[in-house]
């Protein structure tokens, strides 16, 4: 009969053939999983135990200890003679995540007079395995948000971060900024000992770092951090990215000319000026703004120049004309240049929508275009779609990208 004790400290009985038999091994081979393992997995040892053990012992182990990279594994154990089940479940310890290195199980047997009893011996050490962890991949994804990225606005470098216990946090050790270099230095901690199971899902660990209010320009991040473990410490992969703060935005007011009911909206501050000034009589606010990027912004994604276009009033027009569509833009020039005079090619620069659903990016706002379907041409631009929704009901003629025509996306 063999005494096979699982981790309740239940005795389960199974009968087998008796076989007297010299003392031997009672674990003969330990593996680790997965088998090459990295510091962003949570590692299990699996430690095998001969068909023929000297000693009854529990599924769990009586202690797990690390000492810089070597881990000692001991079981208590009843001397015993006989034959293991068949079929056979290999013991498992579960270790968590360790810093990367070489490291070495030892697994010990420690003979008790009962198991919960009195030692019966010194420990014997039962079998010895190596294995090494690998760094985790790198794989940080580092932004700089929000996005788009303005001047003007409370900017934060974010980053995740490998998780090396069940339980991180870091601290910021230094935050420094050279020209337009910034460099962070941090640390991570703390770092769970082997043998304890991560039970808790803990959140994601991120690194969050306020950059203030940064002036137009190209910069770098730099990030430095170490993993504080119990016994070492190790350095972390460093974090880099480099990111274009545009300059700040501008204000795009619109106007309304009662008299000829026609909206015009504008974003040049002296244009604004002299409009709020009433240079030119019978233009007053309606209150719709929006923000919009200066000319000569640096482009990048779907980030566009808007073009301007004035109705020449021989033509019975009087009246402006916006797109940030470049071939928009060209197919005015190619046919309508009789009766539209091109006044700019980048008055402010603004992103376009998606071409096929009109969504337009992240932390941006479509910007509707309505047109009067009258001979005297006149277009409303407005982020409302409440004002949208008026206009259509009067009679005006959605344009832009996807089912609620956006013409352009603004911040």
């Amino acid at each position: 009969m063999r005494l096979n004790f699982g981790a309740s400290g239940v005795v389960a009985l199974g009968w087998f053939t008796i076989a007297i038999c010299a003392e031997g091994a009672t674990f003969t081979q330990v593996s680790v999983l997965p088998a090459q393992p990295t510091a962003a997995d949570s590692l299990t040892l699996v430690i095998a135990e001969s068909i023929t053990p000297s000693y009854a012992v529990r599924m769990a182990p009586d202690k797990v200890s690390l000492s810089s990279t070597t881990i000692d594994v001991t079981y208590s154990g009843v001397p015993t003679t006989g034959y293991l089940a068949v079929p056979f479940v290999p013991l498992q310890v579960p270790l968590g995540q360790l810093v990367p290195g070489a490291y070495k199980v030892n697994v010990y047997l420690q003979p008790v007079t009962a198991l919960g009893g009195a030692v019966a011996g010194l420990p014997k050490l039962e079998v010895s395995y190596q294995f090494p962890v690998y760094p985790a991949s790198a794989n940080y994804d580092p932004k700089v948000l929000p996005s788009p990225i303005v001047s003007g606005a409370e900017l934060y470098f974010v980053a995740p971060l490998p998780q090396m216990s069940c339980f991180n946090s870091y601290k910021i050790d230094r935050l420094a900024t050279s020209g337009n270099d910034i460099s962070v230095d941090y640390t991570v901690f703390p770092y769970t000992p082997p043998g304890f199971a991560c039970f808790d899902v803990s959140p994601p660990l991120g690194l969050y770092v306020p950059l203030g209010v940064l002036a137009a320009g190209d910069y770098t991040v730099l990030a430095n951090g170490i993993f504080q473990g119990a016994s070492q410490t190790v350095q972390n992969n460093p974090i880099a990215i480099a990111f274009t703060v545009l300059p700040a935005p501008l204000t795009g007011v619109e106007y309304y000319w009662a008299s000829a009911d026609h909206y015009f909206m504008t974003a040049n501050p002296q244009e604004i000026a002299a409009l709020d000034a009433g240079h030119f009589p019978g233009w007053v606010r309606t209150g719709q703004t929006f923000k919009v990027l200066p000319s000569a912004t640096p482009l990048s994604g779907s980030l566009s120049p808007a073009c301007r276009f004035y109705g020449r009033p021989e033509a019975g027009l009087d009246s402006h004309f916006y797109s940030a569509s470049a071939a928009e833009c060209q197919a005015v020039i190619d046919s309508f240049s009789s009766a539209w005079m091109y006044e700019s090619g980048d008055v402010f620069d603004a992103y376009l929508p998606d071409a096929a659903t009109g969504n337009c990016p992240l932390n941006t706002m479509p910007l509707y275009r309505v047109y009067n379907n009258r001979p005297d041409v006149n277009h409303r631009y407005t982020t409302s779609i409440d004002v949208r929704s008026q206009m259509i009901n009067a009679g005006w003629v959605p344009e832009g990208y996807g089912a609620n025509a956006v013409a352009m996306c603004v911040l």
